[in-house]
């Protein structure tokens, strides 16, 4: 433990749609890429446990948790950082709705990042989880 404070960004937003048609838009290839960026080594058609997305260099998301259609939680590593760190993650949780879902993004706790950017990263974090939950949303819904 660092003894700083947690530096999580979340941003919970409520769906129109199945959980089902929101794990489509969050594991499918073809769908992230119209919310985030997908490493063009990645080939498959969709995400699964175990599934690693890497942009050389830069960083490593490796899924460690794929419970359909509930959480998908990826662990982030960076290959620039002398040793792995545990407790950082990227994570999109979805629980029922009276008229949908609400699908709850997670992604930090950098303030166990080694580098000294933790701020810059969770400053990142926030635009990242609030723009990427718009376009879920709006791609869930027209499903």
């Amino acid at each position: 433990m660092t003894g700083k404070a947690p530096l999580i960004a979340e941003h919970v937003v409520q769906v129109r749609a199945t959980p089902a048609a929101v794990w489509d838009v969050l594991t499918r290839a073809a769908n992230i890429r119209e919310w985030d960026d997908v490493p063009e080594s990645f080939t498959a058609d969709t995400l699964a446990a175990g599934s690693v997305l890497e942009w050389e260099g830069y960083a490593v998301l490796k899924v460690v948790e794929f419970d359909v259609p509930r959480s998908l939680r990826m662990a982030y590593h960076s290959p620039r950082w002398e040793r792995p760190v545990d407790g950082i993650e990227y994570a999109y949780l979805l629980s029922p709705a009276a008229s949908g879902c609400e699908l709850t993004l997670r992604v930090g706790d950098w303030a166990l990042a080694p580098d000294g950017n933790a701020r810059d990263y969770f400053d990142a974090s926030v635009d990242f989880v609030a723009d990427a939950a718009a376009k879920i949303k709006e791609m869930s819904e027209r499903r």
